[in-house]
């Protein structure tokens, strides 16, 4: 990205470098918000489970089958 040609300011391989931090920048803002979502609309179906009075009993190799479609599952960064 910095080549010789472009010294001494490398404008082209200072683009590069801002536009990829830009990118990981937007990409963790936007896993944080989906995964706060999804964490939130698995934490309304528990409540909703609750105050109907179904509660799903897994066993644990279920939900180690299950993997991060677990009922308990949470996402975190």
């Amino acid at each position: 990205m910095y080549r010789t040609q472009d010294k001494p300011r490398f404008r082209v391989g200072h683009g590069c470098e801002i536009m990829f931090v830009l990118i990981g920048l937007i990409s963790t803002i936007a896993t944080a918000l989906i995964s706060r979502r999804v964490n939130r609309r698995r934490d309304e179906a528990a409540r909703l489970a609750l105050e109907s009075g179904g509660s799903k009993v897994y066993t644990d190799k279920v939900l180690r089958a299950m993997g991060d479609r677990a009922p308990d599952f949470r996402y975190t960064l």
